[in-house]
């Protein structure tokens, strides 16, 4: 058990992990966070932030151009194809058309969102039941998904143990963990917005900005 966790957890040597970052498309994220930030600011809140991460990072970059056509960092390719077979080599259809989606569609929206709370206008609380709805229905198809296939594509036998480290990290951490996040982040945030969108206390906030 030892050997294998040890084996997983050095993972990549150092010629490996400088594989891939000259490809062109790792300027995608850079250039978004460098417009964003330029732009309208550094983050105000921790929703702020959120969105700022999923527009540069996650939508745009991991799961969009990483996962959609397997280009970017080498190891962060063999990353996907070691945790779902199905971006690579399978290519399934169902997860690359989410990930097409989440680099066309949720990349812009996410956008939209940063620069909608960042300057304080009226529809970023739409933009959050809009983007949070989608975080949570890509989630849920990605995840029963593969529960409803028997989770063959990801790199263990089911039922999982923590005997191993490729269990541990792949699955526990990144297939449940990381995705869970997914759903209560999001969820969280909706709630929010609906409470922000109440009329009473839009009402209540307008008189207080009056008052100042």
């Amino acid at each position: 058990m030892a050997s294998n966790w040890s084996r997983g957890i050095v993972g990549y040597s150092r010629e490996e992990l400088t594989v891939g970052w000259s490809d062109p498309v790792n300027a995608v994220p850079v250039g978004l966070l460098l417009a964003s930030l330029v732009l309208y600011g550094a983050p105000r809140s921790k929703t702020a932030a959120w969105a700022l991460f999923n527009t540069v990072l996650i939508h745009s970059w991991m799961d969009g151009i990483v996962g959609a056509f397997g280009r970017g960092p080498l190891w962060l390719v063999n990353e996907y194809t070691t945790l779902d077979s199905r971006f690579w080599p399978a290519q399934e259809s169902t997860v690359m058309a989410m990930s097409m989606a989440e680099l066309f569609i949720m990349t812009p929206l996410a956008f939209a969102w940063y620069r909608a709370i960042q300057i304080d206008c009226w529809y970023q609380y739409s933009l959050c039941l809009i983007l949070g709805t989608l975080h949570m229905m890509g989630n849920f198809m990605y995840m029963f998904g593969e529960a409803w296939d028997g989770f063959k594509h990801l790199p263990m036998e089911w039922p999982p143990q923590l005997n191993t480290y490729y269990e541990f990290k792949y699955f526990w951490f990144v297939f449940i963990g990381l995705n869970l996040v997914w759903f209560v982040i999001p969820l969280t945030l909706i709630c929010q917005s609906i409470a922000a969108m109440n009329p009473q206390r839009q009402q209540t906030g307008q008189e207080r900005k009056k008052a100042k």
